[in-house]
């Protein structure tokens, strides 16, 4: 889900699209923020040093994944509550892409890969340990 997280006192600023914005580089949330008319003063190569510049006063206002910067703030040791959620820019799917010369065989295998995960829960696992405050999609249920 992508967000704009901020210390709290910038999340009060009436003035939220003249903060200095800072996203990770080659993300969708730089065109997201940049669509909705926030300004983007830095693109950084990675979360984890996106929440320490966060806090460091590097910008004001970070726009990345929910999920994400709650889990780059558990690894660099920030405290979640240090951010504030000011909003939510909308909901995105995200897809596997291969190209176009991957063999039928790979994409098989793949395929069944996921669906062997799907059905003996390690799938299901996985997303809980990652994203334990998220809802499993749907159409990552379990395969019966």
């Amino acid at each position: 889900m992508p967000c704009a997280a901020a210390l709290p006192s910038c999340a009060r600023d009436p003035s939220l699209r003249t903060l200095r914005g800072g996203a990770r580089r080659g993300s969708i949330f730089i065109k997201l923020a940049r669509e909705a008319g926030y300004n983007i003063v830095d693109e950084i190569n990675n979360s984890d040093l996106a929440v320490r510049m966060l806090a460091a006063g590097r910008y004001d206002v970070l726009f990345d994944g929910d999920e994400i910067v709650t889990g780059a703030m558990q690894r660099t040791g920030l405290d979640r509550e240090q951010l504030e959620n000011i909003q939510t820019l909308g909901v995105k799917n995200v897809y596997f892409a291969f190209s176009k010369g991957t063999p039928d065989k790979v994409l098989q295998e793949w395929e069944g890969a996921l669906r062997s995960m799907r059905h003996d829960g390690t799938f299901q696992r996985i997303h809980r340990q990652w994203l334990p405050n998220y809802a499993l999609p749907p159409e990552a249920a379990p395969v019966k």
